[in-house]
Parts: structure tokens; C-alpha cells; sequence
């Protein structure tokens, strides 16, 4: 297979494909299997026949137990595996299947497990999700197969078009040493920014509270929200402000840190201008004085340290939480379940505010962090770009159907509506759709005029509209979509320049690959144990110089190196 420039504008579209494959570098097949000289392999819907097997690896998340399996629908039978059998011959199999606690695959233990023990024995799914750590592994491996040409070679039309405009940023996530060994899966920066400030619309009304403006008022509102009985039952038995044990990220502090212009968890330029880790500076220990005192007044969870996603689900759901920090997919889990609970709830969004005279900035890591990539030896390397290919035109082409691919009209036992894209086998998710989609609801909404609507905004559109007739339903996508919705805020985010972006962007430096894993875990203690009383706020300057001596030192001078040739 010939080696190509990945950052020219063709072979950046080879990227997309975001799921695996890989085979040998011949187009030919392999004289064990059955022929298939028959199909026109550069045909981005070519079909097989017979129909070939191809074995995947999958995260069963909260968010898709909750919202998209119903009934006896599963990860291989639905109406994507469906799909993918008629029109292009391929059976989707899962060689395993992890459990994960979240709402997204951005931490999973039992996946990462997996994958290390599927590593260690040679017996790797054909097609795997793979961060960059695990990616440079399989390839200083050679476990993995090279996939531009591939992209180049069976992309769609419209699949080159939409990753074109995502620029070479995606794909430096997914290149190994030069060369493109995995495809991005595609996310849109500030679709999962942490930048909102999700709280109880209706209990602020109920209290005669404004909307707060800065940190004091926050601080405010947290503390009525948890003290004067806001859900009007005589007891003391809410609290303001949820939280789960990630103390930075969705439902974390992030809101508290960004106000204190703290960013933990991110790389930003220093005084210098060389890179800095924002988990160490000073201001990250003044946010924390404040996380505490919301703590030790009782306005935080007392248990917030041991809550995954289920148990803040279900604080929320029974209306035990009046304020939470995340990113605007709340509105459709679990935000919505607490709206069908209580005829009377309702939730509103607002931007972060700041501690001080100062704007804030938002913290935020590239959308794209993770990408397909396709175990070596596998005989069908173009199915990865074949399966983007239709994932694409059904959720987002001309002629999608969004109403089945995307969001289904099936409506679960909590009310919700099934979310059917995330059956699918592989997901990726071009970035500007949904700002885009936003701005096309708000003029059909003055208007009426829609003739600029794909099926997805279409879809968005009803939701909003049936909303609006009082179907409680349509309430999460309403949220999003509407007016003073929250893509409103992440509109102005974006056009203020309010989210600063990780630095860092590059492939996981060797100390990193090997320590930081380490430095993340001790970090959230070390921060979970301040807030919570069980050290000083003075234990964090120990953990800063803890950090610097067990590799953060190392860390941050291969991260400034390759800042040097990079920024």
C-alpha cells in the first residue's frame, strides 16, 4: 500500500472513516475466502455477495441502555445492523460487549480492560474504538492496519465533503509516526464542552430568585436551592448543586474551576508562553476553597464522591437536585426524566459567570479524542469506510431518514424517544450540524420557511414544534433547539471565543503513555479528599509538587517539545 501525505485535502477525508477494518495492503482477496470479484470494491455502497461476517468490539453505555434499546432490540439486531445486512451484505457481530457507567465512551474501565487482554492475546475484533494511547501501542505492535488509502479510495461524496470541513486537527488524534492509522470519529468541540450551567428553572421562579450573574449570586442560588425547601415538601432534602465522583468534566466542577479561571485537566499557554498544566496553578486551589465551603454548608451531596451516572440520574429524576454543570446533551438524559416525572419541573441553561471582572473561558478538549482502527489481518479494510458512508447519508445526507436512523419515533417506557443513532456500529458527528440546525429552527420558527432543512432538521424542527403544543416528549430536543435554548449559549460561546481548547493535541508523549493515567487518578483523590474535608486546602500545594516529581516534570517537557515544532 502506498504511503500519502495525510494532511492534503483528499487524503483528509480518508480520515472519516471512522471504524477500522484492515487487511493486507493488496485490494485482492485473500484465496480462503469466497470471491468477490463480483462487487465493485470502489463503490462506497458496494454490496457483498455472499455476505461477510465482521467481528467489532462495542461500550453498552448508560446513555444507550437508557435510550435506545427497547423491547428485544439489541446491539446486533436493530435497525441499523438491519440495514447494514440488506444494503451492503455485512453482518455485524460483537466479539464483546463492556458495561460502562457512562453517558459517552470517554472513560471506560471493562473497555479498556478488554481491549489490553485482546492486546496481549493477538485476538482483537476486527474493527475497535481506540483512544491515541492505546492506538500508538497496536501500532508500535504492528497490529493495526494504515487506512488512508483506503479513505481515499471508498469515501462517498458527501462523507469527503462533511470531514473536509473539519480540517487536520481530527486526524493528527488518530496518526501514529507520519501515517494515518486510525479514523476520527468525529465530535464537535462544543457540542461536548462542559459550558453550561443546568439549573431549576421553575424552583428559581418559585423563590424569586434572578438569574445569577456572577459567582457570589451563584453561590446564592445554590444555597436557597438547598436550604428554603424548593420543592415545597417541608423538608431539607435538596441539595443545590449535584456532582459525581469526577470532580473535573460533565457533572464535575467545571463550572466552579472555569469562574475561578482555573482548567484543570487541560494544557494553556504560561506567562512564557511554553505550555502549563492547568491542573497545577494556584487558581485551581482557590476554586476549591469555594467547593468546599459549598460541601461543609451541606448545599453539596455528602455522597457525591461514590456517584457514577445512574446515581446523579436518579437524584435528578426524583427532584432531589437544583443545579448541575455539563454539557448541553443533558436536556436529553437525564434532564428529561425528572421533566416527565414532575408535570411542574422545568430546567433553563445559562453560561458560566465569573468570580471576578473577567470573562470566562471555557475549558475544552478537541471534540475528536478517539477514532476506529482495523485489526491487521482482516480481509475487508474498505467495509470501515463503507460503514461511515451509511451512517452519514441516513443520518445527515440529502435523503436521510433521521426519524429512524437518528432519532426514532419509538417512545420508551420513561417517555423519552429512542435514540436510534446510537445503535449504529460506528457514529461520528461533523461538527457546526447542530449550531447549524439551530440557527435554521429559529428563522422556520419566524418564518415558517424550512426549504433549507435536511430530514435531521426537519425532525428537530417537529420536536420543537410538538414541544410547543405541549407534548412534554419533545421537551430535551426543545431544550436544544428552541430559542433561548442551548444552542443559543453555544452559539455565543463560540462567536465570543469563550472556550479555550486544550493545547495539546498531539499523540500521547512516551511519559504520558506511561504515568499520566496515574497522575489522573491521584489528582482526583487528592482534590475529592480537600473538598470533602479530609485534608487541607494547603494538601494541594503537596499534591502539586507530587505531580512534578512522579512524572509531571517529564511530562511537560516532552509536551513543550512538541509544542515547539506544532503551535
Amino acid at each position: 500500500m502506498k504511503t500519502r501525505n495525510i494532511y492534503k485535502p483528499a487524503a483528509f477525508i480518508a480520515v472519516l472513516a471512522v471504524l477500522f477494518l484492515f487487511s493486507g495492503c493488496n485490494e485482492g482477496i485473500n484465496e480462503n475466502v469466497p470471491d468477490y470479484s463480483g462487487v465493485d470494491f470502489k463503490d462506497p455502497f458496494g454490496k457483498y455477495d455472499p455476505e461477510i461476517e465482521v467481528n467489532m468490539a462495542a461500550v453498552l453505555t448508560d446513555q444507550i441502555r437508557k435510550t435506545a434499546l427497547v423491547g428485544d432490540i439489541t446491539l446486533e439486531k436493530n435497525v441499523w445492523t438491519d440495514l447494514i445486512k440488506e444494503k451492503l451484505g455485512i453482518k455485524i457481530k460483537y466479539k464483546w460487549i463492556a458495561n460502562a457507567d457512562e453517558w459517552i465512551t470517554k472513560k471506560n474501565d471493562e473497555y479498556n480492560q478488554r481491549l489490553n487482554i485482546a492486546m496481549a492475546s493477538g485476538d482483537l475484533p476486527d474493527i475497535m474504538l481506540v483512544n491515541p494511547v492505546q492506538l500508538k501501542k497496536l501500532v508500535d505492535a504492528d497490529m493495526v492496519v494504515e487506512m488512508q488509502d483506503y479513505w481515499d479510495e471508498y469515501a462517498s461524496p458527501f462523507t469527503s465533503e462533511l470531514y473536509k470541513a473539519e480540517g487536520e486537527l481530527p486526524f493528527k488524534v488518530m496518526t501514529v509516526k507520519g501515517k494515518l492509522y486510525g479514523i476520527p470519529r468525529l465530535n464537535d468541540s462544543y457540542d461536548g464542552a462542559n459550558c453550561l450551567i443546568w439549573y431549576r428553572k421553575d424552583w428559581l421562579e418559585k423563590l424569586n430568585l434572578p438569574e445569577p450573574k456572577n459567582m457570589d449570586e451563584l453561590v446564592e442560588v445554590i444555597e436557597a436551592f438547598s436550604t428554603q425547601d424548593p420543592d415545597g415538601n417541608g423538608k431539607r432534602d435538596t441539595y443545590g448543586l449535584g456532582a459525581i465522583k469526577d470532580i473535573v468534566g460533565a457533572m464535575g466542577f467545571n463550572g466552579i474551576f472555569n469562574g475561578y479561571h482555573a482548567y484543570p485537566g487541560i494544557w494553556v499557554e504560561g506567562s512564557t508562553g511554553s505550555l502549563v498544566y492547568g491542573s497545577i496553578q494556584p487558581e485551581v486551589k482557590t476554586a476549591l476553597r469555594e467547593i468546599r465551603g459549598l460541601y461543609e454548608k451541606g448545599f453539596i451531596d455528602k455522597d457525591f464522591s461514590i456517584k457514577g451516572n445512574d446515581g446523579i440520574a436518579e437524584d435528578i429524576s426524583e427532584g432531589k437536585i437544583g443545579m448541575i454543570f455539563g454539557p448541553m446533551s443533558m436536556a436529553l438524559y437525564p434532564l428529561q426524566l425528572n421533566i416527565l416525572k414532575d408535570a411542574e419541573a422545568d430546567w433553563g441553561c445559562m453560561k458560566y459567570v465569573s468570580s471576578d471582572d473577567r470573562p470566562v473561558m471555557v475549558s475544552g478538549k478537541l471534540g475528536t479524542t478517539d477514532g476506529y482502527a482495523v485489526r491487521k489481518g482482516f480481509e475487508y479494510p474498505e467495509v470501515l469506510v463503507k460503514l461511515i458512508n451509511i451512517f452519514m447519508e441516513k443520518v445527515y445526507g440529502p435523503d436521510a431518514e433521521f426519524r429512524k436512523y437518528g432519532i426514532g419515533e419509538e417512545q420508551l417506557g420513561n417517555g423519552s424517544r429512542q435514540l436510534t443513532f446510537l445503535l449504529s456500529p460506528v457514529t461520528t458527528y461533523p461538527s457546526g450540524k447542530n449550531m447549524r440546525s439551530y440557527e435554521l429552527i429559529k428563522i422556520a420558527l419566524q418564518t415558517g420557511d424550512t426549504s433549507e432543512m435536511n430530514s435531521e432538521n426537519l425532525g428537530q424542527y417537529d420536536s420543537v414544534l410538538r414541544y410547543m403544543k405541549g407534548i412534554r416528549e419533545e421537551w430535551g430536543v426543545a431544550k436544544l433547539f428552541s430559542p433561548d435554548g442551548a444552542y443559543k449559549l453555544l452559539t455565543e460561546i463560540k462567536s465570543n471565543g469563550e472556550l479555550l481548547l486544550d493545547k495539546f493535541i498531539g499523540a500521547p508523549t512516551e511519559t504520558m503513555a506511561e504515568k499520566m493515567g496515574v497522575l489522573d487518578d491521584m489528582q482526583n483523590e487528592v482534590f475529592t479528599r480537600i473538598i470533602m474535608g479530609d485534608q487541607s486546602l494547603d494538601s494541594f500545594d503537596e499534591f502539586v509538587r507530587n505531580w512534578k516529581m512522579l512524572g509531571g516534570d517529564r511530562i511537560t517537557k516532552e509536551v513543550n517539545e512538541w509544542y515547539s515544532q506544532n503551535r
